[in-house]
């Protein structure tokens, strides 16, 4: 298989591929981006809650009521662990986050669909809330362990579907190696450390392992030498795979949970 010719001769005439080769085109997927652009919105407006309360009010409400607080966790208030990607400390914090997050999950969403980006942002958000649920008691808030788990698919779909390469997946691992370097920037605020990105990382990075995408050729009945991205994983994998993670999950959360009682 090749590529078209990067540099046609003189006459523009195409050159012709090597020997014992095929030139073909991948088509890739054209999804809309509407779950990345509903989540950036809903973040977005929460700060913009945050920011109006704390005027208004000299509280930071949603702060209150979304972020890790171990000890209100132990009081039974387990919706922390999800919604504590909703809320930020400052709005450079938010903006690093933001940008990170849509630089990434806007160009995943095409590969992964909208609703297996939903997933791995949730479970990286749970993944990363449960290493801070063990080895912190401070009090967290930030998209990181999201953004994380989104960049550990990014790195999946990147090693399972290699043939891609030249065409998207060149960019992804540019992104994938950007948001490891902004790692270093968002450690430096005070929120979700280290130790709970790793959590949302491997998190993202088990489900995409076992449900992201793995793609076949289908020539297309349109166009010759066009080929489209079939995807193997089917919609009950995917549930299979989700289920387990939250199992698991919310097993790692009563362990911890009833050896504190």
């Amino acid at each position: 298989m090749s590529n078209r010719p990067e540099n046609p001769t003189s006459h523009k005439e195409a050159v012709s591929p090597p020997a014992g080769t095929m030139e073909m085109w991948i088509r890739i997927p054209r999804r809309k981006q509407g779950m990345s652009i509903f989540i950036l919105s809903l973040t977005i407006v929460v700060y913009a809650v945050q920011l109006l309360t704390q005027y208004f009010y000299q509280i930071d409400i949603p702060l209150t009521m979304f972020a890790l607080n171990s000890q209100l966790i132990y009081q039974g208030q387990f919706w922390r662990l999800i919604t504590v990607v909703l809320v930020h400390g400052s709005i450079l914090h938010i903006g690093l986050n933001m940008l990170a997050f849509f630089t990434l999950g806007r160009s995943l969403e095409r590969f992964y669909g909208p609703w297996r980006l939903l997933i791995i942002y949730l479970l990286g958000a749970i993944g990363g809330s449960l290493f801070h649920f063990y080895f912190s008691d401070q009090l967290a808030g930030g998209a990181a362990t999201g953004v994380f788990a989104i960049a550990a698919a990014q790195l999946v779909l990147f090693l399972r579907n290699r043939f891609l390469w030249g065409q998207e997946n060149r960019r992804f691992l540019l992104n994938f190696m950007g948001i490891l370097g902004l790692n270093l920037v968002i450690n430096l605020f005070p929120g979700l450390g280290g130790l709970s990105m790793v959590g949302g990382f491997l998190a993202g990075l088990a489900f995409a392992w076992f449900a992201g995408p793995r793609f076949n050729l289908a020539m297309s009945e349109e166009y010759p030498k066009v080929f489209d991205l079939v995807d193997r994983v089917d919609y009950q994998i995917i549930i299979q795979v989700t289920v387990l993670s939250l199992l698991v999950m919310g097993a790692l959360v009563a362990l911890r949970y009833f050896s504190a009682i």
